[in-house]
C-alpha cells in the first residue's frame, strides 16, 4: 500500500494559472500535443487550444472543458451505498499484498546486517593500512548506497494493519467528493489531484467530445468499477474508458490521502 499525500503547498500563481488548471495534463487525441491556457482578451475569456496549429488546431472554451472533467470525476467518485464494500475491498487488498511482507523484510533486515559487518571490515582494513583511501572511499559509497536501497524498500508501505482503518477513511474523504474538491482547490492542489488520479493525463477529442485515459489509479478504478457494476450511466464522458482499456499496476495499492 502505497501512502499518497494530496496537501496544500500555499504557493501563489497569476490568474491565468488558476484559470487553466488542465494545461499540461490534457491532450489532444488527434495529435497527442498538451492542451495550453490562453486569453480571448476581446471576451474576456480563457480557452484551452493543442500546439499542433497545422495538423488539428483543437481548442476549447475553458469553462466548458472544466465541466467535462467534472463530470468524469464524478463518474469515478465513490457513491455512499458503496462505501462498506470499499472498505472491504481496501482490507482485502492490503492483506493480499501484504501476505509476504514481514518475510522480505527479515530478508532485508539480515542484508543490512551483512552489509553493516562489510563496512565495519572496510573500515579495520583502512584503519590497518591494509587498503588505499581511494579503494576505501569506492566501497564505502557502494555499501552505503546499497543500505539506502534496503532502506527505502522497507519503508516503502507506511501504511501497517495498526493504522490501515485511519488512512481509509482519509482515502474516503477524496473519493466521494472529487468535483468539488477539484473546483473548490487551487491550480497547485488541482494539478496535484489530477496527476493522482490520472498519472499519464487524459486525452481529449474535440469533433467526438469523448475523452480518454491510458492509466487511472487503482484506487478510483475500483470506484469507476464499482459504478459500471451498478449501471451507472457514463454519457459517453469517459470516450472508449473500460476496466479493459485502462492500464493500472498490478503490483501495488495506491491508496490516496490528505497531508493533514
Amino acid at each position: 500500500v502505497n501512502e499518497i499525500k494530496y496537501c496544500s503547498t500555499g504557493s501563489k500563481h497569476s490568474l491565468e494559472f488558476e484559470a487553466t488548471p488542465l494545461k499540461l495534463f490534457m491532450r489532444c487525441d488527434v495529435c497527442g500535443e498538451y492542451m495550453r491556457g490562453y486569453l480571448v482578451k476581446a471576451k474576456n475569456i480563457y480557452y484551452y487550444k493543442c500546439d499542433n496549429k497545422k495538423k488539428c488546431s483543437c481548442n476549447k472554451n475553458a469553462n466548458q472543458l472544466h465541466k467535462v472533467f467534472e463530470n468524469i470525476l464524478s463518474e469515478i467518485s465513490l457513491q455512499e451505498k458503496y462505501i462498506p464494500l470499499f472498505k472491504l475491498q481496501l482490507k482485502t487488498l492490503y492483506n493480499e499484498l501484504n501476505e509476504n511482507r514481514d518475510k522480505q523484510n527479515e530478508e532485508l533486515q539480515k542484508q543490512l546486517i551483512d552489509l553493516k559487518n562489510k563496512v565495519e571490515r572496510l573500515e579495520e582494513r583502512y584503519i590497518n593500512e591494509e587498503i588505499k583511501t581511494e579503494l576505501y572511499e569506492k566501497f564505502s559509497e557502494k555499501f552505503k548506497a546499497e543500505s539506502s536501497e534496503i532502506n527505502q524498500k522497507m519503508n516503502a508501505c507506511p501504511i501497517s494493519a495498526s493504522n490501515l482503518d485511519y488512512y481509509i477513511e482519509r482515502s474516503l474523504e477524496l473519493c466521494t467528493k472529487l468535483p468539488s474538491l477539484w473546483a473548490s482547490s487551487n491550480f497547485n492542489d488541482k494539478q496535484k489531484l489530477q496527476r493522482l488520479i490520472f498519472n499519464e493525463g487524459i486525452y481529449y477529442n474535440k469533433q467526438k467530445e469523448q475523452t480518454r485515459t491510458t492509466k487511472i489509479n487503482s484506487i478510483f478504478l475500483l470506484n469507476a468499477s464499482l459504478n459500471i457494476v451498478s449501471g451507472q450511466k457514463n454519457n459517453g464522458l469517459l470516450g472508449d474508458f473500460s476496466l479493459e482499456s485502462v492500464s493500472v499496476s498490478g503490483s501495488r495499492l495506491e491508496l490516496p490521502t490528505f497531508g493533514l
